[in-house]
């Protein structure tokens, strides 16, 4: 049975981040007080701005689209039942374990809560939005989706 790699959390950790953002589409943009997340130019100071202060988040254009490609990838493997790790596969030991299209999105909601516990003190919330932009600008490539 061959397993293809692909960065599973795409979908529910996308929409987990995107959710604490203040995020608006890039029609809409009216601010100066704005980050557009491309995937391809986020600076230091685009980070800073985000973390420190609390600039709105906007995908390009571009960035929607790639997003939307890519999901529309992983959604296409789950309905056709291919084997893709972490996907419709379980993790790790459990690799070799089938999980059906109906169970799928129910993996990820455990995937995303498994790696929401911790221990200790909560982070500050610049180093939270500054780490969420950073995986919503991986996003914005559109390469966590699956690939045939």
């Amino acid at each position: 049975m061959d397993i293809q790699k692909s960065n599973i959390m795409f979908s529910l950790a996308a929409v987990f981040f995107l959710g604490y953002f203040t995020t608006i589409y890039s029609k809409d943009v009216n601010s100066e007080n704005v980050v557009i997340v491309s995937g391809d130019d986020l600076t230091i100071q685009n980070v800073v701005d985000v973390a420190r202060n609390n600039f709105k988040v906007v995908f390009s254009d571009e960035a929607i689209k790639r997003v939307e490609a890519s999901r529309k990838s992983v959604d296409e493997l789950v309905d056709k039942e291919a084997v893709v790790y972490g996907l419709t596969t379980g993790f790790g030991s459990l690799a070799s374990v089938s999980i059906s299209k109906e169970q799928a999105q129910k993996l990820q909601t455990n995937l995303i809560r498994s790696h929401a516990v911790g221990v200790g003190p909560a982070f500050p919330e610049d180093v939270v939005r500054a780490a969420m932009l950073l995986r919503v600008n991986a996003f914005a490539q559109g390469a966590s989706g699956g690939d045939d």
